[in-house]
């Protein structure tokens, strides 16, 4: 059958006689057999007769605005309107991909010739660099429109790189007869098509490159001879679907990457034979669901990426088989609470991202499982509280990213099982207060953001047990300069050169706002109510000479700011300045 002919049974059923046409088709195009036309002249007809269609359509429309209207009821006019549509884009459909396939035969393909030393020799005269110790040819950034005809090819090749050029598409016998390539590299073309038996030779390849390119579906066929595939990687193109058996007959595959992609639906049976898969990342796209067979026999997966998608429903046995995952990126969806089976297998797993979700809520089991677990970030959710116990079992986590949620408070026990964590990210929140022994479980914690909370001032020893603390930022804060602002005053004076982000400055109250609470004095924080200091209720008026006049001759107020002091002693004060025993 001619090519002619297959345009007539491929497009013709699809509605294009039904579509209003501006100019009739010619009357030669509706017998094929009698088509004096070559295949280009055909699809070049059909395109302005379809652009024709669209013209036409929109004219009547604006003309019909200005007629009486007509008796005919809204919904069936709708379903008109939509009946039409459809057939309109059907036929785009099929003429687009016509015209790809038509493309992709006519493509020129380079000449592939014996395994000899000559063909090596032939081979280094092409435009490509040619490479035969390592049989090897690289093309990458030629400016290629189509493969060089006049390229030889030896059909022992294990390597071809056409990178970065301009490639639309490729004829299907492009790689016959190269059964011994490993690797294949055609990324960063324009390549929008490829025929599904582009490469039915290639048993002996195990890395595929096609990422970056403006491929939008694959036919079901196209890895069906690639039994001995590794790699495959088609991430940073515009598929929206994937056919469920594509990826039945690579059975040995253990690295896919397919994000940067439209992707909508998932089918749960995609990955249903890639059974050693280790790492598999479908980011980036438009997923809204998992199924809970979706990784069903994926026992030897270790990093699964699903960030940036849509998800917003995940089935709680989805990830009951992932023994062996290392890593699960799930930033960036709309997921809004975690439940308590979801992560119950994950006993392997080393870093969990949860972060930009929406994530109110946490049940207080479901990390009980994740004993080797040391990064967990549920940064840039909607936390407000966390569930008691919810870290008991993260013996081994090092880093926990809190960031931009909702805590207001922080309670005695938040951070119970956390021993190991050395890093702690709480900046961001709207934190106005915490338990001074939120802390005491953090023997090892080295960095601590506090920056950017709603804090006027630190509760009284809540920095004191941990003995590692190397680097603390609190910048961005309201600190309050009044008696509440004595422990970190005195702590700065110890601990200054661990700032990370600069010297804290007071908020208020009056004169004292914009100073910089390292360098406030006792006379300046506590003057005239240095009671209040030692959280005495309610406060007991205090003469204020009695105050200044006993430390005037003392710049940096040791005694008062001396962490190992826990209460006034008796030969300090004057004579008319109380003695208070608990200070």
């Amino acid at each position: 059958m001619s090519i002619k002919s297959i345009f007539f049974l491929f497009l013709i059923p699809s509605g294009l006689l039904s579509l209003p046409l501006y100019n009739p088709l010619p009357k030669i195009l509706l017998n094929p057999r009698d088509c004096p036309l070559n295949a280009c002249e055909v699809i070049k007809i059909f395109a302005e007769h379809l652009f024709n269609a669209k013209i036409f359509e929109a004219i009547n429309k604006n003309q019909n605005r200005f007629q009486p209207a007509t008796r005919i009821d809204a919904s069936t006019e709708d379903l008109l309107n939509v009946q039409q549509w459809e057939r309109q884009r059907e036929l785009e459909t099929r003429l687009l991909e016509v015209e790809r396939r038509l493309r992709s035969v006519e493509q020129p393909i380079w000449k592939i010739n014996s395994a000899s030393v000559d063909a090596w020799d032939r081979c280094t005269e092409g435009i490509c660099r040619c490479h035969a110790t390592i049989k090897s040819l690289s093309c990458w950034r030629s400016d290629l429109l189509h493969l060089p005809p006049l390229q030889v090819i030896p059909m022992n090749m294990m390597k071809i790189d056409l990178s970065a050029n301009r490639l639309s598409t490729l004829n299907k016998d492009s790689f016959k007869r190269l059964t011994h390539l490993v690797e294949l590299d055609i990324s960063s073309n324009q390549l929008d098509y490829l025929p599904f038996d582009v490469f039915e030779d290639q048993d002996s390849l195990e890395i595929l490159r096609l990422q970056k390119n403006k491929i939008e579906l694959f036919d079901y066929r196209l890895f069906l001879k690639l039994r001995n595939l590794v790699i495959l990687d088609a991430s940073d193109n515009q598929i929206h679907s994937l056919p469920e058996n594509l990826f039945d007959s690579i059975r040995k595959v253990t690295a896919i990457n397919l994000s940067h992609n439209k992707i909508e639906n998932f089918p749960s049976n995609l990955l249903r034979e890639s059974t050693d898969l280790e790492e598999f990342d479908i980011s980036k796209n438009k997923i809204k669901e998992l199924k809970a067979t979706t990784f069903d026999r994926l026992t030897k997966l270790r990093h699964l990426i699903l960030s940036e998608n849509q998800i917003e429903k995940i089935d709680e046995e989805v990830f009951h088989h992932q023994i062996s995952l290392e890593k699960l990126v799930l930033y960036g969806n709309r997921l809004k609470f975690i439940p308590d089976k979801l992560f119950v297998n994950l006993t392997s797993l080393l870093k969990l991202d949860l972060h930009r979700n929406l994530i109110s809520k946490i049940s207080s089991n479901a990390f009980l499982a994740l004993t080797k677990l040391e990064d967990l970030n549920l940064g840039q959710n909607n936390l407000a509280t966390l569930a008691e116990g919810l870290f008991l079992a993260m013996k081994c986590l090092k880093k926990l990213t809190l960031f931009s949620n909702n805590f207001t408070r922080l309670e005695k026990n938040a951070f119970n099982g956390l021993e190991n964590v050395s890093n702690l990210l709480l900046n961001n929140n709207n934190l106005k207060d915490f338990d001074n022994e939120v802390f005491v479980p953090l023997k090892n914690l080295a960095k601590l953001r506090l920056d950017s909370n709603k804090l006027m001032f630190l509760p009284s020893k809540s920095l004191d047990h941990n003995p590692k603390l190397l680097s603390v930022k609190l910048g961005k804060n309201p600190w309050h300069c009044d008696c509440r602002a004595i422990y970190l005053a005195r702590w700065l004076r110890v601990n200054g050169t661990k700032l990370w982000d600069g010297e804290p400055t007071c908020r208020g109250p009056g004169e004292l706002s914009g100073q910089s609470l390292i360098t406030l004095r006792f006379i300046h924080i506590c003057e005239g109510q240095w009671a209040a200091m030692v959280s005495l209720s309610p406060r007991l008026p205090i003469r204020k000479q009695s105050i200044t006049g006993q430390f005037e001759e003392q710049p940096d107020f040791l005694w008062f700011l001396d962490s190992t002091t826990e209460k006034m002693s008796p030969s300090s004060t004057t004579s008319d300045t109380p003695v208070y025993e608990d200070y």
